[in-house]
């Protein structure tokens, strides 16, 4: 049986395997603070990519990427800048998001959203 749990690890790998594929390199996953997680944090060229990956098996609650509202993404940027500073990194960085819409078991839209704006 398929668990919101489940789909979040699903969707996380997929988006793992959809970045690197891509020229990013997964520096870390999971980082938690206090004030909030990053699913995914990845490099590439110079720039460092802060990931929120949104997985959905219907469309009950919209469409994944949806669920990153400003609420979310400014706790994403917080927890971003404790990265940054904890690893004394001094880099260009961004929010991105990605999301995984299941449409069936073999069909699925996989949709990367670079460079969200908080406002």
């Amino acid at each position: 049986m398929l668990t919101k749990k489940n789909l979040g690890a699903i969707g996380e790998r997929i988006a793992k395997n959809y970045l690197r594929l891509r020229g990013y390199q997964i520096i870390k996953t999971n980082f938690y603070t206090r004030y909030g997680e990053v699913d995914i944090i990845a490099k590439k060229n110079k720039t460092i990519h802060f990931v929120e990956v949104k997985t959905r098996s219907n469309k009950n609650f919209g469409y994944p990427e949806q669920a990153v509202d400003r609420n979310k993404s400014s706790k994403i940027a917080l927890a971003a800048e404790i990265f940054l500073l904890a690893f004394n990194i001094n880099t260009a960085w961004q929010i991105d998001v990605i999301a995984i819409e299941f449409k069936s078991k073999l069909n699925r839209r996989l949709t990367h959203i670079q460079n969200i704006i908080i406002e």
